[in-house]
């Protein structure tokens, strides 16, 4: 009898801590694959990730090139689903995945101020040299210092595959090296 309550019990540990494994929780899709060498190339622009940078106890990851809004800038994903950028001493929210459609922040550029806001959670069957992405975010940042808007769309595990705005400027991802 004794062995059988120590079995009994053996085995319902032994699946409590299988069903509250990582593997059944659902995990949110990597935005932005943040690793040295990472490299997107759209149709007149590219962009790589160079190096890393510990500060204030997380990695940075620096962007070479213009996928955001300015060169050089210092990113990281936080574990709330958002892409912080560091600008100075203090952070940002630069896109916010966990944000529902219509939410809206402020971000402080070195060009000025730009109001985000979250224009789709789920787009579907959008369409770049580098192929068709489904459940993108889409984002629209508008400044009011000046008419300069910008239109991002980003696909899961793949990161800026549409970028648009800027005084007529348009960038279309058409190859990614993950």
């Amino acid at each position: 009898m004794r062995i059988r309550l120590t079995a009994a019990i053996l085995f319902i540990a032994a699946m409590l801590s299988v069903s509250c494994s990582d593997e059944d929780e659902e995990r949110q899709p990597e935005w932005f694959p943040l690793r040295v060498g990472a490299r997107w190339i759209y149709d007149a622009i590219a962009d790589s990730v160079i190096s890393t940078q510990d500060i204030n106890g997380h990695t940075y990851y620096e962007l070479a090139g213009y996928s955001l809004l300015w060169r050089g800038s210092l990113v990281r994903m936080n574990d709330l689903g958002q892409l912080m950028i560091l600008g100075g001493d203090s952070e940002q929210v630069f896109f916010d995945f966990n944000a529902p459609a219509g939410s809206n922040w402020t971000l402080t550029s070195p060009h000025g101020p730009y109001q985000v806001s979250v224009e789709n959670r789920n787009l579907p069957n959008v369409v770049v040299p580098a192929g068709t992405f489904s459940g993108c975010y889409e984002f629209i940042f508008q400044s009011p210092a000046i008419d300069n808007s910008w239109h991002f769309i980003v696909a899961p595990q793949v990161g800026v595959v549409f970028k648009e705005g800027g005084f007529g400027f348009t960038y279309r991802l058409v190859r990614a090296d993950l």
